[in-house]
Formats: C-alpha cells, structure tokens, sequence
C-alpha cells in the first residue's frame, strides 16, 4: 500500500525546491519518486496551497470565454463600429493606444481593421498629431540643445552617443544624421593638408620607437604621448604642450606657453607625474622634436623609471593619438575662437582653454571609449578592478 504523506511534510518539500534544491537531489534523500515529485510541485508550488482543477471549474472558464467572445463580436458587428468611416475609426484607435498603452493586435481586433492597413496609418499618415511626429519634434529640440551646448562642436556621431547615454533615447545614427541635415545643423569638419616627404631627411636620426603604432593600453598609467600645437591669441603666438593617457585617452596634464621648448615639455610632465604618480615602466612617446630631445626632459624621464619612446621622423602616424586630439582642438575649439567668439584677452584665453580640456575629459563622448568619457572610462575600470578583489578576498576567505 503506497504511502500517504501529510500536507505539512509536501509543503516541506517544495520549500526544498524553491531554495535551488534539484530533483535528483531530493529523490535522493527522501526516496521518493520523480513523477511524484513533479506533482507537487504543479499543486502547491505556485498557488501555495492544494487547489483541485474540476470539470465544474472547467466549464465556468470555458462559459466566460465564450461570453467574451461573443461580447466582441456584438460590438465589431454593431452599426457604431462598422458604420464609422475606417479613417475616424484609425484615428480613435491611435488615441486609445496612446493614452493607455494597448497592444496593436488588441485594438485592431476590437474595431475590426486589419493590423497591416493600421500600421499603414501609422507610418505613413502624415498628421501631427501621430506619435512619432510629436517624437520626431521632441528629439528635433534634444538634438538642437546639445548642438547648442557644444557650441557646435559636436556631430552626428558625439550627438548619438550622448542621446543613448544621458538622455537613454533609442535612436539610431541615421535618424539623428536626418534630423541633423533637416535642422541645417553641422560640425566642424578638419582640413586635410597634404605633406611632402622628404625619404632622405626621414632616415635621419631614428629613435627608438616603443610603441609602434599600438595605442591600446591595458591600464591607465601604461602608455602616455605627448605633443605642442601653436595657435595665436591676440596677435601673440602661444604654444600649449599636452600629455594623453592612452588608456582612456584622457588629457591628463597641459601647458600653456610663449614658446616650444624642453623647460614648457617637462612642467606638464611634472605636473602629469605628480597628479598621476605612475609605476615603474611608463612609457611617454613624442616626436623627435628639439624640445622632446632635451637633456632635461630625458633625466626627468629616467627619474620616474619611465621609458621614452619616439616617433620616426615626420610620420605623424607613429603618434596619431595626440594627433587626433590636436585635430579635434582645431576644429572645435579654434575655429571658435578665431570665426565666432575671439579671445578677449589672455586671461579670457586661458579660462577657456581650462573650460575646453575638462569638457573634453568630464563631457565629450569618446568613440574609442564606446560613448563614455574619459573619466566614466577610468572609473569604470577602477569600480571593475574593486569588485574583482573583493570576490578573490572572498573567495580566499571561504577556501
């Protein structure tokens, strides 16, 4: 005679089950079969208690549906519905969907209009009152105030990255090239100079080039470049020497100057050294500039344990990291400040080059960094790196 267990003891079971416990492992230790098990679990797993499923309550379920089915075809069949123009009648279903979020297939059964020639109305009625006018219009005044924002520096590409991580749009980068071009909206784009190279003064004076064209850092403080750009404020020709963490790419030190030289080169490399305090085995890459060749800056290199690496004679490629922000620089910041705001004066020069470099560090999107800034790079990174020591510790600390 087979067994007859207490309600309690089943219940005792499915508890089992719910705190991750398998069947093998159950049929296992208590004996019991499988197909039993299963049972249990179908009666009391979900409803929390035996509820037997007759044929009474069979039938009352089958009677609602019918009723429910017959409601809907009373109301689809009735001179209200199919009385009323299809365009009234699409236009009315656009509202309920709206302003209480119903399913396609659910209105278009309801009203009797066929879920393709709906969509139809959708997409290509050209109303404003659809919902994806009023979306196209409230991304239109998002995309205008970002540009704005930028002072126009940004494009399509930077616009997209900061609508899908600040804003959290759905939007692809064709649609905000549209809205873009529809808008009359545009960001700066560089100019191109084509350089003659002279092969014979290339091979002059090769250095040591440690880094080859492989701007990939595993972690910050692992690779840094640096470069000078000239510009003019207020007749007065001014250098700015900048240090990039290739990690991130993030700028982190820079110096403004009268001129380029060893002394301007190694201030911002002190004042990289001391905000950043890198390991042993840095590498710093630069050209082979007179100012990057200094004794000064290569005793200040070899104090810090780092390594100089050097790029080939006028090949802007071997450094094009640094290359790339210069470019950005001129396209973003100086072509504002030479054709629409110029400098005031050199103190108005210098607050807006501060205001530049940390909106490129704390603000700008960063393709390299899959639309995160600089500094939502790194910290993400570090928050990585703290998690992963706290399981090892724990890990540890069980074993």
């Amino acid at each position: 005679m087979a067994k007859r267990h207490s309600e309690k003891y089943i219940k005792n079971i499915v508890k089992e089950f719910e705190k991750g416990a398998s069947i093998k492992d159950v049929e296992a230790i208590h004996a019991i079969p499988e197909s039993t098990l299963y049972r249990w679990l179908s009666e009391y797993q979900e409803r929390g208690g035996k509820e037997e499923f007759t044929l009474k309550r069979f039938n009352m379920y089958k009677k609602r549906y019918e009723d429910c089915q017959l409601m809907l075809d009373i109301v689809t069949r009735s001179p209200f519905i199919k009385g009323t123009p299809l365009p009234i009648r699409e236009a009315y279903m656009a509202v309920l969907q709206k302003r209480y979020h119903y399913k396609s297939r659910i209105v278009c059964g309801a009203f009797g209009v066929d879920h393709v020639t709906y969509h139809h109305y959708l997409y290509d009625n050209k109303s404003e009152h659809t919902w994806f006018v009023e979306r196209r219009k409230r991304l239109e005044k998002l995309v205008s105030k970002i540009f704005m924002d930028s002072g126009g520096s940004l494009g399509a590409k930077k616009i997209h990255a900061v609508l899908r991580n600040q804003y959290h749009e759905k939007i692809s980068l064709k649609y905000v090239r549209d809205i873009m071009r529809d808008l009359g909206l545009r960001g700066p784009t560089p100019k191109h100079r084509k350089r003659d190279v002279n092969l014979a003064f290339k091979r002059r004076m090769e250095k040591e080039n440690l880094i080859k064209q492989d701007f990939n850092a595993e972690q910050p403080n692992q690779k840094w470049v640096l470069d000078c750009k000239m510009f003019y404020c207020k007749n007065h020709r001014i250098e700015i020497c900048v240090i990039e963490d290739l990690f991130a790419r993030k700028v982190v030190a820079y110096r403004l100057g009268s001129k380029e030289c060893g002394r301007l080169v190694c201030a911002t490399l002190k004042d990289a050294l001391a905000a950043r305090k890198p390991r042993a085995g840095l590498i710093i890459h630069s050209d082979g500039g007179s100012s990057n060749r200094s004794i000064l800056l290569n005793r200040l290199i070899a104090s810090a344990k780092a390594k100089h690496s050097y790029s080939r004679t006028r090949d802007p490629y071997d450094n094009s990291v640094i290359e790339s922000f210069f470019s950005r620089f001129a396209t973003e910041f100086l072509y504002d400040a030479y054709e629409v705001h110029p400098f005031s004066s050199m103190r108005d020069m210098s607050t807006r080059v501060e205001k530049y470099i940390y909106s490129y560090n704390y603000k700008r999107p960063h393709g390299y960094n899959d639309g995160l800034t600089p500094v939502e790079a790194e910290e993400k990174y570090y928050k990585e790196i703290t998690m992963h020591k706290a399981h090892s510790s724990v890990d540890r600390s069980i074993s």
